[in-house]
């Protein structure tokens, strides 16, 4: 995750480290991006985008959902 966003607000879900980190495009649905603090890379699904703090917890809740 880039992390040098002056718009950068870092937060935490079931060890997912979540931040609002809009690109400079008009679509919003990728605004805040998310990766598990254990991510390893391409081929690692968990990580993502979102348009907003509660559906990236939503996609997170899925995604564990779907490894367990």
């Amino acid at each position: 995750m880039r992390g040098t966003s002056l718009h950068s607000q870092d937060r935490h879900y079931r060890n997912f480290r979540i931040e609002y980190d809009p690109p400079p495009i008009p679509d919003r649905n990728h605004d805040w991006r998310w990766a598990h603090e254990d991510y390893d890379g391409p081929g690692d699904r968990r990580c993502g985008t979102s348009k907003s703090l509660e559906a990236a917890k939503q996609d997170i809740d899925a995604l564990c959902e779907e490894l367990a």
